[in-house]
């Protein structure tokens, strides 16, 4: 941790929006704190869906040591993507992103014509970037583990998308993990082949694929026959790269070979005014503007190691002074999972209501400062964070706050909204919530009654299926599995009525659940079916639950065939427009 803090310290971030068009790109520009001689620009190319929240910790880090070793360097979010504005029409593809990339080479090379202009990206990403070497100047190119063949990656997306269908929902779009496979991006994947690319002015290339599997030697070939230098080499930890957000590791590896092959392969600069002239050129705003809103990046906490997304509605209503804040869900950053914050932020906006999306501690783009390691979800100093957010917030003149967030921003709405008592704050909605009282050193048991609870909460819903009875008396159930499960499940309860009993004032779940009720906030849960959230707070505090519940300030709504992970587009549809009716008539 002391390692990523000094990194981050040693290193100025600065946040935009790049205004082309239609389009609106947002931006971070990483660069050293001290005076140095300006070597390269690199624009980073993302990947999309699923690959592009799990990279983003590995695109920081990335970003960071590039301008620690005096390359600037700039991350962004293609428009329909992260923060970047929404276009109408066709929601990605490949011409879309291409131009993206375009535009900003331009501008960078706008900016400072003789700085060299390189590209690292990853996955569709470096497809993207390889694409755009067509068009304009890119002198140095990194192609981190590159789709070569768009078909396969539309399979992909197919194939995830089945998997995750519903068996009682139909729709006709292809979709997965925020990947979109429109009509139109079909098309485009399916006639993308990067043995056809040619580079017409990239001069060093590095192909870095995933150790596990052997380069593409047809492609391999064919930039030899394109590119003045070509580099091959392989690299560790693909797969830990790109897994669940909250337990990627970083393959410092694969950043040190990319950084190297950077530094070997760019000219060196003289003048150190360089540097400053390319920031001050590039930069245009921090704020998008809309017909419907205001989005401002701003960055908060006794350091300014805190970020966020602050959204104000065009609108002038009553909600003026009411914010919503969203914490994030896991190890994701402030755009959330399938960019569900980003659209729903904006989706308030048009009734008129205002939000602010932050990332705690070590998680997203707020970089750790000893309170918190980097990565880690359920933070210790997570209120410490949302409190400064808090005075962020009273400073931009908002006085009511409402707290929302899914699993992990569950949790800490939760606790937010009971400890947090002196300020105005309504109450939080949870969605699909599994903790309410997390310690570090019982994970494990926790975890696994998560799991248990969640396999309850399967058997229950199957007591009236005449099919699985039909499994179960031909002997198709793992009865040992059913019967360790039950046994697990019962020791957990007995565990936990034992200690309400032995030790009632050590339940801090209960005595949240209560201050609910003495401030009088409200507590809502939109859970997905089976989701176990309730059925684990009902064994903390079912007697308080109970009651509250009755009293009508705390409301549970379940949606059946949604999953934890809200990974269909009509599911994230439909918990908004729960959100919105609760926060409309409960929280307002």
């Amino acid at each position: 941790m002391e390692e990523t803090k000094t990194l981050a310290k040693a290193v100025e971030r600065k946040t935009a929006y790049f205004h082309s068009g239609e389009q609106s790109l947002f931006y971070w520009m990483h660069q050293p704190n001290k005076q140095i001689s300006l070597r390269a620009i690199v624009l980073l190319c993302p990947p999309l869906g699923h690959e592009y929240m799990a990279s983003h910790r590995t695109f920081r880090h990335l970003a960071d040591n590039l301008a620690c070793r005096g390359l600037l360097a700039v991350r962004f979010d293609y428009a329909n993507t992260g923060n970047s504005s929404d276009v109408n029409g066709e929601s990605l593809g490949i011409s879309n992103l291409v131009q993206n990339v375009v535009d900003l080479c331009h501008k960078l090379k706008y900016s400072n014509p003789k700085a060299d202009i390189c590209c690292i990206g990853f996955r569709m990403g470096a497809s993207v970037a390889m694409l755009a070497a067509e068009k304009t100047e890119i002198t140095n190119l990194v192609l981190w583990e590159p789709c070569i063949k768009g078909r396969r990656y539309a399979r992909e997306i197919k194939a995830l998308s089945g998997i995750l269908q519903n068996s009682n929902y139909t729709q006709d779009t292809v979709e997965a993990t925020g990947v979109t496979l429109t009509e139109k991006f079909e098309k485009e994947l399916n006639n993308l082949d990067l043995t056809n690319c040619a580079p017409k002015d990239t001069k060093n290339l590095l192909y870095l694929h995933r150790g596990e599997k052997k380069p593409n030697l047809n492609f391999n070939d064919s930039l030899k026959d394109k590119v003045g230098r070509v580099k091959t080499a392989s690299f560790e930890g693909f797969d830990s790269m790109v897994t669940y957000p909250t337990e990627t590791i970083v393959p410092f590896s694969a950043i040190n070979a990319q950084v190297s092959f950077l530094l070997d392969s760019v000219s060196q600069s003289k003048s150190t005014n360089q540097y400053i002239s390319v920031v001050e050129k590039f930069k245009n705003n921090n704020e998008l503007r809309t017909e419907r809103f205001v989005e401002r990046a701003v960055h908060f906490g006794i350091e300014n190691q805190l970020f966020g997304i602050l959204n104000r509605s065009s609108k002038h209503n009553e909600y003026h002074d009411t914010l919503v804040i969203f914490l994030n869900c896991g190890s994701e950053h402030h755009v959330g999972p399938h960019r569900i914050y980003t659209d729903f932020a904006r989706r308030l906006a048009n009734e008129g209501m205002n939000s602010f999306r932050i990332d705690i501690e070590g998680i997203g783009d707020s970089f750790t400062n000893g309170n918190n390691r980097d990565n880690y979800a359920y933070s210790p100093s997570a209120i410490q964070d949302v409190t400064h957010a808090l005075r962020y917030a009273n400073k931009e003149g908002f006085d009511k706050f409402v707290f929302t967030g899914i699993c992990a921003g569950a949790y800490h709405s939760f606790k937010a909204a009971a400890e947090l008592v002196e300020y105005d704050i309504k109450g939080a909605i949870l969605v699909n919530p599994l903790v309410f009282d997390w310690c570090e050193s019982a994970s494990n048991s926790q975890s696994k009654n998560i799991l248990q609870q969640g396999e309850i909460m399967r058997y229950q819903a199957l007591l009236f299926s005449r099919h699985a009875w039909s499994k179960l008396l031909k002997g198709g159930v793992d009865l040992r599995n059913l019967a360790n499960t039950l046994f697990s499940f019962l020791s957990f309860r007995i565990m936990k009525l034992v200690s309400h009993f032995t030790n009632p004032d050590n339940n801090i779940v209960n005595r949240n659940l209560a201050q609910y009720s003495t401030l009088n906030r409200q507590l809502n849960f939109i859970l997905a079916e089976n989701d176990p959230g309730y059925q684990i707070l009902l064994a903390d505090a079912k007697k308080t639950a109970t009651k509250y519940l009755k009293q009508g300030r705390l409301k549970i709504e379940f949606i059946e065939g949604v999953d934890h992970g809200l990974s269909k587009g009509w599911m994230r549809e439909r918990v908004f427009e729960i959100l919105l009716q609760a926060i409309k008539k409960q929280f307002l």
